[in-house]
């Protein structure tokens, strides 16, 4: 089987917390993508962007930011019409005042942002796996 060909990726539960945006090139028939319960704060929907067959991409479970950046995602995988979580729907971690409010929630009219100037907050991940 050539990897092209690859149509799941279980990433779930592997402390992950950073994907880099070049982390899924070369996978154009992927389906499926389980990252839930890691430690992803940020999604930057490039990522994603070159995955035309992606059907189910699961975030549950991750410490979210709600701010510009996911803002662009949340719009983005609407647009696709995506199936983010698995058991549970994802929500937001921070900023508190949209803590534990489901991605599908997220009043997005209120949230626009400059997103070239929107910066994306980076963690120390020593000691944890970071996924490029």
């Amino acid at each position: 089987m050539d990897i092209q060909d690859h149509v799941l990726s279980w990433l779930a539960s592997n402390k992950i917390s950073i994907i880099h945006t070049n982390a899924f090139n070369g996978l154009p028939n992927l389906q499926e993508l389980y990252i839930y319960n890691n430690k992803i704060t940020v999604l930057n929907k490039d990522i994603f962007l070159g995955l035309s067959k992606l059907e189910t991409l699961a975030v549950n479970g991750n410490p979210l930011h709600c701010g510009c950046i996911l803002n662009d995602f949340v719009r983005f995988s609407q647009s696709r019409n995506l199936t983010l979580g698995r058991k549970s729907e994802p929500t937001c971690s921070t900023p508190s005042n949209l803590a534990r409010v489901f991605l599908r929630d997220l009043p997005l009219k209120d949230m626009d942002c400059d997103l070239t100037t929107a910066k994306t907050p980076v963690k120390e991940t020593s000691g944890k796996m970071t996924f490029f």
